[in-house]
């Protein structure tokens, strides 16, 4: 008989700043954490990161790069 471990999944929604010039460095952020950009608009960006503990920690700490509007 197989057991797994199963690590608890954690969900985040971030509302960041997203005029065009950093646009792409936010997708290349979202690329790296296998986030998605569930929202877009002029002047924002909604991404939504799901996973392990760590995942979302490590892009938290990473976000310095990103002006957060809200999480």
């Amino acid at each position: 008989m197989l057991h797994f471990l199963r690590k608890a999944s954690l969900f985040q929604l971030i509302k960041v700043k997203a005029l065009p010039e950093k646009r792409s460095d936010i997708v290349d952020i979202v690329d790296i954490f296998r986030a998605k950009i569930v929202d877009v608009n002029r002047e924002t960006m909604v991404i939504e990161l799901s996973g392990a503990k760590d995942k979302i920690d490590a892009c938290n700490k990473n976000q310095n790069m990103l002006t957060l509007l809200a999480t």
